[in-house]
C-alpha cells in the first residue's frame, strides 16, 4: 500500500426515528437549527454575550412588539394571539386580550400614563388597566349641524396601525396618539373622540381625504 491514510469517521446524528436520541440531550444548536418553534423571546443578561429562552404559556407565533411599563410589566404583542403580559420579568406569561377584536398585534406602546396601546391589523386598542380590558379607539362618524348639515368622520381608516407613539402638547394639557399605518400617520388628542389624518408634507398624499399612500413601520 503506497501512501496509506487515515479517516476518522463519526456517526451522523439522527434526530427522527427509532434510534433518535433524547431531545433533552441533544445540544442547544441543533435544537435552533431543527427547532418547529416560530416564534419566542429570548432574554440576555450580559449585553447580547448569550440568550436565555422565556417562552412559559406564550404561543408558538411570532412576537412583533414588547414594550415596558414604569411598573416593569412586560407586555408582548404576537401575531394572531393577542396581548400577553408577564409580571415577573418574562418567566411566565399570561393572555391579556378581552376587549381586543382583532388579535393580529403590529405594535405595542406605553405612554407616561400607564395606558397600553396596542395597534393591530385592523385599529388601534387601549387599556388603563395593565391589559385586563381594551377598549377600540375607532373614532365616529357623525352629523355636523353648524355651519351646515355635513358629515364628520373621525373614524380610522381600515388599515394595519404598524407603530404607535404619545407626545404631550408644549401649549396645552393633552396627549396625542401618533398611529403610522398603511395610509400615513393619524393623530388622536386626549380629550377628543376620533382621529385626524397628519400628512401634510407626506407624498401621495390626497387632499380631499389627508391620507397618504405611505406605509409607516417605526418613527
Amino acid at each position: 500500500m503506497t501512501n496509506p491514510r487515515v479517516f476518522a469517521l463519526r456517526r451522523r446524528l439522527t434526530l427522527f426515528g427509532h434510534d433518535a436520541p433524547n431531545w433533552d440531550s441533544v445540544p442547544d444548536n441543533v435544537k435552533l437549527k431543527y427547532s418547529s418553534r416560530r416564534g419566542g423571546l429570548q432574554l440576555s443578561f450580559d449585553q447580547g454575550g448569550s440568550w436565555k429562552p422565556l417562552n412559559s404559556n406564550l404561543p408558538e407565533q411570532p412576537i412583533r412588539a414588547l414594550v415596558i411599563n414604569p411598573a416593569g410589566v412586560m407586555f408582548a404583542g404576537l401575531a394572531g394571539s393577542g396581548v400577553f403580559r408577564s409580571n415577573d420579568r418574562g418567566v411566565t406569561w399570561e393572555q391579556v386580550s378581552i376587549g381586543l377584536t382583532n388579535l393580529d398585534v403590529n405594535a405595542l406602546h406605553v405612554d407616561e400614563r400607564g395606558y397600553v396601546f396596542a395597534g393591530t391589523a385592523n385599529g388601534v386598542f387601549r387599556s388603563a388597566d395593565n391589559g385586563n380590558q381594551w377598549e377600540s379607539l375607532r373614532g365616529e362618524f357623525r352629523i355636523r349641524r353648524l355651519p351646515l348639515l355635513s358629515p364628520l368622520d373621525t373614524q380610522l381608516p381600515i388599515t394595519p396601525a404598524r407603530a404607535l407613539l404619545t407626545l404631550s402638547g408644549p401649549d396645552d394639557q393633552r396627549t396625542y396618539l401618533f398611529a403610522g399605518t398603511d395610509r400615513g400617520i393619524f393623530r388622536w388628542a386626549s380629550d377628543s373622540t376620533g382621529w385626524q389624518p397628519v400628512n401634510h408634507g407626506m407624498p401621495h398624499r390626497d387632499d380631499d381625504s389627508g391620507e397618504a399612500s405611505v406605509a409607516v413601520f417605526s418613527w
